[in-house]
């Protein structure tokens, strides 16, 4: 099993989700809405340094259409892997998206294409305009990923469960429900 590795906050991860961002705006659609989330988002955010990236559409219509077109760039549709609304792409290969212009490999990466009025998109969004506006949130965040790694290691599951209490009381704080932070507890950590 891989080691955790966290890092620093790196100016870099938003340079490369920028170029990641503009070859779905080329390849696919120039009015596709793209957005940068995760920890790697957030200025001054520790972080495992892989790029999380949600394509946003309003219908389910939108996401039949996307899976063909980015199985042509080289990625592999798995479902929504039990998150209603977020679909989940896998790269097949550290080339992907598949761009004959484009030399080098891309940086790492996971591609979801959400629905614009699901729980799992308003997660991903309210989690990060957060932290963006909350420094004590993210210093407090970025010591216990740190913490979470050096003592779990190689337990990727233990690291996300531990990490869920700080989570919880983050979505509190932005007015979701008992039962929206239960549904997104229970899809995340089971």
């Amino acid at each position: 099993m891989k080691k955790i590795k966290i890092e620093q906050y790196n100016p870099k991860w938003s340079h490369a989700f920028n170029e990641l961002k503009n070859a779905y705006h080329s390849h696919i659609n120039p009015n596709l809405r793209i957005e940068h989330i995760g920890s790697t988002s957030v200025p001054g955010l520790a972080a495992r340094a892989i790029i999380d990236i949600d394509i946003v559409v309003k219908t389910k219509g939108e996401v039949l259409d996307l899976i063909g077109a980015l199985e042509n760039l080289g990625y592999i549709y798995e479902g929504d892997l039990g998150i209603e609304g977020r679909e989940v792409f896998r790269r097949s290969l550290q080339d992907v998206p598949l761009l004959y212009e484009h030399h080098t490999k891309w940086h790492q990466h996971h591609l979801y294409v959400c629905l614009e009025d699901s729980l799992a998109f308003k997660n991903h969004m309210a989690f990060k305009n957060y932290l963006m506006t909350h420094e004590d949130a993210v210093k407090e965040y970025s010591e216990l990923k740190l913490a979470l790694a050096h003592q779990y290691p190689h337990d990727m599951d233990r690291y996300c469960k531990e990490k869920t209490p700080l989570i919880t009381l983050i979505l509190k704080a932005c007015d979701f429900t008992d039962e929206e932070i239960a549904k997104i507890t229970a899809e995340n950590v089971e």
